[in-house]
């Protein structure tokens, strides 16, 4: 049967948040079955649309943008900048919802300067294992895509968050949408919050020189 560690875990749960007898029987059944477990979750509808908005009107354009072609997309460093910065309007808007971020490990996409957020996508999309994950998927539920897309853009309007990067990635949910040249890399990478943390950081390092500083003089 394996152990927990080789279990693929399923989370699930209702929209309202509340634990049925139907999401016990569920639970159940997951349990049951050998390789996988059951992960109840009271924030399902939340969970969700954080990977609608990591996947739909972000990094789905961008691999149809790269003729649905993950390793493309990987070489070409404009299509993942802009994948990066749809990520994070989208999660500007589900804040301005009051929904937090959710699973926490998404937070990545907002306290990661775009320069590395965007070398370790480009990693990961040039993974082979990513044809399965994305590409036949993106193949085969294009108007799924598109529809998901139109109901987040719709949430987004709800708000005052600007959305400028899903806008300029969403025509290309259209077959007919002219793909980016492929190994374009004319988009300035925002290095800002890197110059912040390294601000921060020279402040810090100052700061424990100064300390060690007045130490060293009383000691004297």
């Amino acid at each position: 049967t394996g152990t927990e560690d080789d279990k693929a875990f399923i989370p699930f749960g209702e929209v309202d948040g509340s634990i049925t007898a139907r999401t016990r029987q569920v639970a159940h059944a997951l349990e049951s079955a050998p390789g996988f477990g059951a992960e109840i979750r009271t924030d399902m509808d939340t969970w969700l649309k954080y990977h609608v908005a990591l996947l739909i009107p972000s990094l789905a354009p961008a691999l149809y943008m790269a003729g649905t072609d993950n390793y493309r997309l990987a070489r070409t460093r404009d299509a993942v900048v802009l994948t990066v910065r749809a990520i994070r309007e989208g999660f500007r808007v589900l804040r301005a919802l009051g929904l937090p971020v959710t699973p926490s490990k998404f937070k990545v996409f907002e306290w990661l300067p775009e320069p590395l957020l965007v070398f370790l996508l480009q990693r990961l999309l040039a993974d082979k294992r990513m044809e399965v994950a994305m590409v036949r998927h993106a193949n085969a539920a294009r108007d799924e895509v598109g529809h998901l897309a139109d109901e987040f853009l719709a949430l987004a309007r709800t708000t005052s968050v600007p959305t400028p990067t899903i806008d300029r990635l969403y025509p290309h949910l259209d077959p007919d949408a002219p793909l980016m040249p492929e190994g374009s890399a004319e988009i300035p990478l925002d290095w800002r919050s890197v110059w912040i943390g390294l601000g921060a950081l020279a402040g810090v390092l100052a700061g424990l020189v100064l300390v060690l500083k007045l130490i060293r003089n009383r000691r004297d």
